[in-house]
């Protein structure tokens, strides 16, 4: 979702480290986002956020919950 959103914004995403979850999905992942004013529309996503959806597999439709932290830092120049 943030991938998207960083490209349709014309920022250069770099991964710098990922792993995989058990099973399926992302256990966490650290990309650096630079361009212009990145921090500053990315600082107002710090915390904690949920997704609830009903699986299209599932015939039980029970809802899935997945939850993101999302930590925003800014790099600074040794100036």
């Amino acid at each position: 979702m943030y991938y998207n959103w960083t490209k349709k914004q014309n920022y250069q995403v770099h991964l710098i480290e990922d792993s995989c979850g058990d099973g399926t999905g992302i256990k966490f992942a650290i990309w650096e986002i630079t361009g212009l004013y990145a921090y500053g529309c990315l600082k107002s996503e710090l915390g904690i956020h949920q997704l609830q959806r009903i699986l299209p597999f599932d015939t039980s439709g029970n809802l899935q919950t997945s939850l993101a932290k999302i930590e925003v830092f800014p790099i600074l120049d040794e100036s």
